[in-house]
């Protein structure tokens, strides 16, 4: 072989290695978990005070600050996984959140693993700074007046 075919197939091989590259950043990039939050609603915002514990004692809220919640959530990313989301134990978990998208409905859960997901089955993105975010949601829960439902 040449030294300028061996060169080629360097140069070649170097840019399908970078467009692979781009590719695979391009599809695990961290994303917001919501990208419009005056476009979302929440459905369901319930908080597991037992959480430390181990245990499952669920409290839904049915009053709080919808759009510093929404707008915190915007705040945080998300990154695909290789995961589908195929069910979960609720003891895992200090809070489950859903919200309606205006396309599609999301449940957020944050505890041990923290995820999203569209649906079962679908993919799942964990989320960025978990801690973080469970700490800004508890922030803004004991800010606001909150008016719980027990489940």
């Amino acid at each position: 072989m040449s030294k300028k075919k061996i060169a080629l197939t360097i140069v070649f091989t170097f840019i399908i290695l970078v467009n692979i590259g781009l590719i695979l950043y391009f599809f695990y990039k961290p994303m917001p978990i919501i990208n419009n939050p005056e476009d979302c609603k929440i459905v369901k915002f319930a908080y597991n005070s037992s959480y430390e514990k181990g245990n499952s004692e669920f409290t839904e809220l049915s009053e709080f600050n919808e759009q510093d919640i929404l707008t915190c959530l915007s705040n945080y990313k998300e990154k695909k996984t290789l995961e589908n989301c195929k069910g979960y134990s609720l003891n895992n978990y200090q809070f489950e959140i859903y919200i309606d998208t205006g396309n599609d409905l999301k449940s957020i859960h944050l505890g041990h693993d923290s995820f999203s997901s569209l649906s079962y089955g679908s993919h799942k993105y964990q989320i960025v700074n978990d801690e973080d975010l469970k700490n800004d949601l508890l922030k803004i829960i004991e800010e606001g007046q909150i008016y719980e439902k027990n489940n």
